[in-house]
C-alpha cells in the first residue's frame, strides 16, 4: 500500500500513526518505509509484530506511532509505503490513519 505524497515542510518531530491488527503465522514481516526523493527507502519496524509467537495477534486494535522525523521533518514531498511480506495469507489490518 502507498500513500499520496505528503508534505511535511512546516513539521518537525513527525510521527505516523494508525492502529493495526496483526496476526503472525510463520514468517511475516511488517514495516512502514519513508522516503524523501521516491527512490531510497528506510524502512521502519511496526509495533510489536516482530516479537509475536506463532499464531498470536497483537491487541484489537493496536495504537502504532512511528517516529519519522529522521526522513520527514521539513521536507517537502514525503513518500509512505506499508510493507507487509510473508509466506502464508495470514493478516494485517490497517484501521484508519490520521
Amino acid at each position: 500500500l502507498i500513500l499520496p505524497m505528503v508534505d511535511c515542510s512546516a513539521y518537525s518531530n513527525v510521527l505516523f500513526s494508525f492502529e493495526q491488527v496483526f496476526r503472525k503465522y510463520l514468517n511475516e514481516s511488517t514495516t512502514i518505509e519513508v522516503s524523501n526523493d521516491g527512490i531510497s527507502y528506510t524502512s521502519f519496524p511496526v509495533g510489536t509484530n516482530a516479537n509475536l509467537a506463532t499464531n498470536a495477534e497483537t491487541t484489537n486494535p493496536e495504537l502504532i506511532n512511528i517516529d519519522i522525523s529522521a526522513i520527514a521533518d521539513g521536507q517537502s514531498t514525503v513518500y509512505i509505503k506499508f510493507r507487509w511480506t510473508g509466506d502464508w495469507d495470514y493478516y494485517w489490518e490497517v484501521y484508519y490513519l490520521y
